[in-house]
């Protein structure tokens, strides 16, 4: 909703699971998050395509990104973000693209809707 709270809620309730299991990611315009089952979420502004949704709309509740594919950690930027995936350690993308942060050399489009692969890790990762 787009009530202010004084203390916590659940954001993503029943959705994905009972919890979540990993550290939220918040900017200035959306945030992201995963559930307990390793499923990422986000909400929020949707200008760029920060949300992974394939298109511009923005939304007070979250939406799942990447489908069925589960991930270890999201990260992100104020109009970006990334998802690293369990299973082989891909990194995903999506969002605002200036300057080419996706790392992905098949995409010069400034504004990435729908989640991408990288070329590979921007960093060392060890689980």
């Amino acid at each position: 909703t787009t009530t202010n709270r004084s203390s916590p809620v659940s954001v993503l309730g029943d959705a994905g699971g009972a919890g979540y299991g990993g550290y939220p990611t918040a900017h200035y315009t959306h945030s992201a998050v995963l559930d307990n089952n390793g499923k990422a979420w986000a909400w929020g502004m949707n200008t760029y395509g920060e949300l992974g949704t394939n298109n511009t709309t923005s939304r007070s509740s979250p939406v799942s990104v990447l489908g069925g594919i589960t991930v270890d950690l999201v990260w992100g930027s104020t109009y970006m973000n990334f998802a690293l995936e369990s299973d082989n350690h891909r990194v995903w993308a999506w969002g605002y693209n200036r300057g080419g942060y996706t790392l992905n050399v098949n995409s010069t489009s400034v504004s990435i809707l729908s989640p991408i692969l990288t070329r590979g890790l921007p960093f060392r990762y060890a689980k």
